[in-house]
């Protein structure tokens, strides 16, 4: 039963039923106080919803209590590794940089290739401004090598990103890229930097390099469609941002950005195609 219930509020949650997932979860821990992943799932809601300092209570709950794993199916990870990491996020929502950090440390204490926790380190000692702590931790990321490594020259980029070195940043980026081909995380943030620059063309003059790791992220589709239309490819355009609710339906902001674009793409084509009229319609 309790199996179940957690399920269920899986289930209600990713199909954004989330008052109805608030209940389910309350109903379950009613019967289940201590069940790690009804507890685990109740701090997400709580997360999702705002609560903050509630979400943050219950992570440590489930951190600092033991308790048997009552189904075999369990992910032993929710009482670990899983609720450390959403702790630290709760916690960078809070303001309370510290302590992230200290949940962050905890995360690669225990899982040393993890390269989320890697990279939020290195964030926050840069925002901190703690400068010899984030070179120190770049040459300890180097020394890892190989994804660790990429972390390390993202890391470098975002320094020189942060002094207003736009250029350097980019060379940076280029030269991971180059290392690390097909490391998406990189390539992600190349495009990002490509797109937020005084000219997208780069970001779009080779969608085959660039895009072809993201085909299954409708963040990187939606941002390739933005450089498509900022460089006026509005064919492009729309085939990426369409691609993007393929992946994820619920986009909303991709889906406005298709319905402003059909107008400027048709009046700069002859004609509409047949595609393109049904899906102006259904939006």
């Amino acid at each position: 039963m309790r199996k179940a219930y957690a399920l269920l509020v899986s289930s209600l949650q990713q199909t954004e039923q989330f008052a109805d997932a608030h209940a389910t979860c309350r109903q379950g821990l009613k019967l289940y106080p201590d069940d790690k992943e009804l507890l685990f799932r109740n701090a997400m809601l709580l997360h999702q919803s705002g609560r903050l300092e509630k979400a943050a209570g219950v992570y440590r709950r489930i951190l600092a209590e033991t308790t048997d794993r009552h189904f075999a199916s369990v992910d032993a990870g929710i009482a670990g590794i899983k609720a450390r990491h959403n702790l630290a996020i709760v916690y960078e929502d809070l303001g309370r940089l510290e302590d992230a950090e200290v949940e962050w440390r905890a995360v690669v204490s225990e899982s040393p290739g993890n390269r989320t926790a890697w990279r939020r380190i290195g964030e926050l000692l840069l925002q901190s401004g703690r400068s010899s702590e984030l070179r120190t931790l770049i040459d300890d990321l180097a020394r890892r090598g190989g994804g660790l490594a990429a972390e390390g020259l993202i890391l470098t980029a975002k320094f020189y990103e942060r002094s207003g070195d736009s250029a350097m940043c980019r060379q940076i980026l280029e030269e991971a890229a180059r290392r690390s081909p097909d490391d998406r995380i990189v390539l992600d943030e190349l495009c990002r930097i490509l797109f937020e620059g005084d000219d997208a063309s780069p970001a779009v003059d080779g969608p085959e390099t660039l895009g072809k790791p993201d085909l299954e992220n409708a963040a990187a589709r939606h941002n390739l469609g933005l450089a498509y239309e900022r460089c006026s490819h509005y064919e492009q355009a729309i085939d990426s941002y369409q691609a993007a609710l393929k992946i994820d339906a619920a986009r909303s902001n991709t889906r406005e950005r298709l319905k402003r674009l059909y107008p400027v793409a048709a009046a700069t084509s002859q004609h509409e195609t047949e595609q393109e009229r049904e899906i102006a319609v259904a939006l």
